[in-house]
């Protein structure tokens, strides 16, 4: 590969762009040239992005006019990297490359944006792979800028790891704006995406695409640089929650960045939680019964002169007692379905029936624990049992 400063059609070091001196090519795609330059308007060092799309124009040796050599496609080419320009530069996030000015010269066009330091994700990710909590960090906070980017309703549609820079402090920033899209329509209008990284959906003439999709570049994005030796390291909701982002299937998938934030941080396992909201629900129940009592065998009811009068709770009828422990149950119980139906497709359980039998079998086993641990706690006087 030639010297950067050598590379076919780039502008030569020291070249003038309004305010900007250009220092040297920082690299190349498919729709143009990068380069480091410096502001001395801002004074700092930023990055202009030429539209350079070497397909459809060329740069005569020495001069700084670009000339098409398909027009039409040039058109079109320039008019989508002005789109791109105004997308970002309607955007402020720090896990998002930052948009300085926007002018056209040469013969096209020139996005001034920041310079962000720090490595790309791919040479980043493999020295610190071991380093569980600092790899989490990143991914939220990748999710984070995710999330912000989908809340202005713009996909990225081109999330690998190069286009993921991770500064000295940790923060990632995503770059690379050149296939987002503005607005979410229900099916692709072009087929974009880096192949092996970009969702199956964004390769189909009518594929489905969302936030879902950027989600998916995500998981392996992270998946391809984590060995499997490594990952076994990493919590289990962690490697759970990457294999769900990067399946193929859409509606498995999270539907947005915030679903996933909300596994990462999850402290326990599923198995724990479970365990935890039998323990939760057994001292609900103290709690709600607790609460009608004011002595172990008394509870203090109104009485008709508005002084409060207290009546020994043994003289609860069977039929009283029953209601609270039926009314405490079924508010349990609800809550209880709830975590079951989040947690059953990590248990293995995907298909609709299979869920089911599932869910309701694990409900029938902890009502009769929790009828028997109201009645233990009955018998023990919390509630005489008259």
């Amino acid at each position: 590969m030639p010297e950067p400063m050598q590379m076919e059609g780039a502008l030569p070091q020291r070249t003038r762009l309004g305010h900007c001196e250009i220092r040297r090519v920082l690299g190349r795609g498919g729709g143009g040239i990068s380069y480091l330059a410096y502001d001395a308007h801002l004074e700092r060092e930023v990055v202009i992005k030429e539209h350079f799309p070497p397909m459809l124009c060329l740069r005569t040796p020495g001069a700084a006019e670009v000339q098409p050599v398909s027009p039409d496609g040039y058109e079109r080419s320039l008019l989508s990297f002005c789109r791109e320009a105004r997308i970002l530069a309607g955007l402020n996030h720090p896990g998002v490359v930052k948009v300085y000015d926007i002018f056209q010269a040469c013969g096209t066009a020139y996005m001034v944006m920041e310079y962000v330091e720090g490595e790309r994700l791919g040479d980043w990710l493999p020295p610190h792979a071991p380093e569980v909590q600092g790899v989490m960090l990143v991914l939220q906070r990748i999710l984070e800028a995710l999330g912000y980017l989908h809340a202005h309703e713009v996909l990225h549609r081109d999330i690998k790891p190069s286009n993921i820079i991770i500064r000295e402090d940790a923060q990632p920033v995503l770059i690379d704006f050149g296939a987002a899209m503005l607005g979410t329509p229900p099916t692709t209008i072009t087929l974009v995406g880096t192949p092996g990284y970009a969702a199956p959906e964004q390769f189909q003439q009518h594929g489905r695409v969302g936030p879902w999709s950027d989600l998916y570049a995500l998981a392996h994005s992270m998946g391809k640089l984590l060995p499997g030796k490594v990952l076994r390291r990493y919590p289990r909701r962690f490697v759970c929650a990457l294999k769900r982002a990067g399946v193929d299937d859409i509606d498995r998938r999270y539907a947005c960045a915030a679903d996933w934030v909300g596994a990462l941080r999850n402290p326990q396992s599923n198995a724990c939680r479970l365990l935890l909201l039998l323990v939760g629900a057994f001292l609900l129940g103290v709690v709600c019964v607790g609460a009608l009592l004011q002595s172990p065998d008394a509870v203090v009811m109104p009485h008709a002169d508005d002084e409060p009068a207290v009546v020994p709770v043994s003289l609860y009828t069977e039929a009283e007692k029953n209601t609270i422990r039926e009314r405490m149950q079924k508010i349990l119980r609800l809550q209880y379905r709830e975590a079951l139906e989040r947690d059953a497709e990590n248990y293995g359980y995907t298909g609709e029936g299979d869920r089911r039998a599932w869910i309701d079998a694990k409900v029938e086993e902890w009502v009769r624990q929790m009828q028997h641990q109201t009645q233990e706690l009955m018998e023990r006087q919390v509630v005489p049992a008259g």
